[in-house]
């Protein structure tokens, strides 16, 4: 007690006039202490003790409240008739506002005392991934770096330049990026370079990383200005850049939520503004890349360009349609009405947007009769004539068809097979046997089943 009253007296002989960002309350004056131990910053998870101190001039205390993001406090601990105690233990929350109230005897509602922030966090991580580059065309040094996780209060970060024992010193403008006139450096000079972090609860210090000047220059960063594809073709794309002289371009592209795909040395065009893509995927999205790398200095490259997006062409479909079929009547000429189901091909062998299905059938080698069904068609039904033993179907693009898919018609039909129990598999499946077939004399045995979700 005697140490809190000892600490008490140094500070309140001084109104304290407090802006209160996070409150929402700015010019605030207070007319007491609001204490907070340790201090109103702390380590996040931290207990904190908040002590309130009425210093209201005919103010006998009846009742104080202690507010926590506007919510009252139960369990307060008075220290004596004009101090209460709010214990706060394990702290998860970066910022939070107290504020405490009293009810004076014989006055009508409460008076503000004071009101106060405090702040959880963390000592800042050490920097990573220190990197320094100025372009050609450039008259600074950009140094970046990566600070790690958050801290959740102000941290501020020097990066420091040492050559021959004079010091250097820049704070960066904006987090993790610091841009620095190159009229402070000799180009040939070499510098040991680190990041140092701090704040109210720890610091820490980067690797030192080593250069000159001269060696972190590198090219400007080049665009991609074309994408063209030879003969319409998947197969061969020519990107075009603005080249700058003496570079090589490298090369990275990729499909949507794919990882990147980097063009071989080899492939790489030191000569040319142009640069050739072999092994595209047919009708795909594309995210294309470059950058630009002085020849045999494949540390000193450029950034790499903003994306050019590009659709390759389409290829004619690559897979058969999965085909099945239901027999109907048979009429008094031998004809036969049939009913043809097909399921819709998946993009990776589409290759391309479907025009339709294109549905025929032969007799005696000659094409008798076709019908183009509609792209969001899956089913047409035919009468074919007496004898057509098969009937066929393709899928159709704008580059060509699928191979035909081939559906039998003159052989007989198996009976439906019976389902004997649906039971569940796990989590994202069922499990669903059926009763085997009996085999019919001249009829082959049962190759597979087919199942359809109605």
């Amino acid at each position: 007690m005697e140490t809190f009253s000892r600490r008490l007296a140094v500070v309140i002989v001084v109104t304290v006039l407090l802006y209160w960002k996070s409150g929402g309350c700015s010019g605030l004056v207070c007319r007491g202490i609001l204490w907070v131990e340790p201090t109103p910053v702390f380590s996040m998870g931290s207990s904190v003790s908040v002590i309130c101190t009425s210093s209201i001039e005919n103010c006998h205390p009846e009742k104080f409240s202690v507010y926590l993001n506007n919510n009252p406090q139960p369990s307060l601990h008075h220290l004596n008739h004009s101090a209460v105690e709010l214990q706060l233990h394990h702290v998860t929350i970066p910022h939070s506002s107290i504020r405490c109230h009293v009810k004076c005897k014989g006055q009508r509602g409460q008076q503000m005392v004071c009101g106060k922030d405090i702040k959880g966090g963390y000592p800042p991580d050490k920097p990573t991934n220190l990197t320094c580059v100025s372009k050609w065309k450039s008259n600074k040094i950009n140094c970046t770096w990566k600070k790690g996780k958050d801290t959740y209060i102000n941290t501020s970060y020097i990066v420091e330049f040492q050559s021959s024992g004079r010091i250097q010193m820049f704070s960066p403008q904006m987090e993790g990026y610091v841009p620095i006139p190159l009229s402070h450096f000799e180009m040939d000079a070499e510098y040991n370079v680190s990041v140092h972090a701090k704040n109210h609860l720890g610091q820490s210090q980067s690797a030192v990383i080593q250069l000159t000047i001269n060696d972190v220059v590198i090219p400007d960063t080049p665009t991609i200005t074309n994408i063209t594809f030879v003969n319409s073709s998947h197969k061969k794309a020519v990107l075009q850049w603005n080249k700058s002289e003496q570079l090589c371009a490298e090369v990275r592209y990729r499909a949507t939520v794919t990882d990147w795909n980097m063009v071989e040395e080899k492939e790489t065009s030191c000569e040319n503004s142009t640069f050739e893509l072999r092994g595209l995927k047919p009708f795909t999205q594309y995210e294309f890349q470059i950058r630009g790398c002085k020849p045999n200095k494949k540390l000193r490259c450029s950034d790499w360009s903003p994306s050019f997006l590009e659709r390759t062409p389409e290829a004619e479909p690559c897979r058969r349609v999965d085909v099945w079929r239901i027999m109907g009547p048979t009429h008094g000429n031998g004809s036969q009405t049939v009913t043809i189901l097909w399921k819709p091909l998946a993009p990776k062998y589409s290759r391309g947007i479907i025009l339709g299905y294109k549905v025929f059938y032969r007799e005696y080698g000659k094409q008798l009769h076709s019908h183009v069904c509609q792209p969001k068609d899956t089913q047409y039904q035919i009468t074919l004539p007496k004898h057509t033993k098969t009937l066929y179907i393709t899928a159709l693009n704008s580059k060509g068809s699928s191979e035909a898919a081939q559906v039998s018609i003159g052989q007989k039909e198996f009976p439906p097979p019976i389902i004997t129990k649906l039971t569940s598999a796990d989590s994202s499946g069922i499990s669903l046997p059926w009763k085997p077939l009996s085999q019919t004399k001249g009829i082959s045995p049962l190759v597979h089943s087919r199942v359809a979700q109605a």
